[in-house]
């Protein structure tokens, strides 16, 4: 079985092809933060895809350089659609690249998606000037 996985973030598709079977179009692979108000409160990044038939699950991976080394960031065989990468293991200010993979029902990984990435948002600033006095 042969796959081909295309992403993007802004204007372009995900396309899955399995082998002669043809193409699937699916929607973008969306990369955000899973919370964001002003200022930015993160909780994590958030991955989500459409749900690819047939296969047994993904593999989430992640990077700060461009096009990897990745690592391993879901849990084994992970099988949902919306993965959140928790910020406690993120570093404020760093960009992260993303790409997932598939697992198909014989545990044979596809190859790489086309990368996402996403630069977690830099802590408010520390409260100076700080008072106190007795009213």
């Amino acid at each position: 079985m042969k796959f081909f996985i295309r992403t993007f973030v802004v204007g372009l598709m995900l396309s899955l092809f399995v082998g002669a079977v043809g193409a699937i179009n699916l929607p973008a692979l969306h990369v955000t933060p899973a919370a964001a108000q002003t200022p930015p409160i993160v909780h994590g990044i958030r991955l989500s895809w459409v749900p690819v038939s047939g296969i047994t699950g993904y593999t989430i991976f992640r990077s700060t350089i461009a096009g990897g080394p990745y690592v391993i960031v879901s849990p084994p065989n992970f099988n949902a659609t919306i993965f959140v990468d928790p910020i406690s293991g993120l570093t404020r200010g760093t960009t992260y690249f993303y790409i997932v993979r598939v697992i198909d029902l014989f545990g044979v990984e596809g190859p790489n998606s086309n990368e996402v990435s996403v630069t977690v948002p830099v802590a408010p600033g520390m409260v100076t000037g700080l008072t106190a006095t007795i009213q």
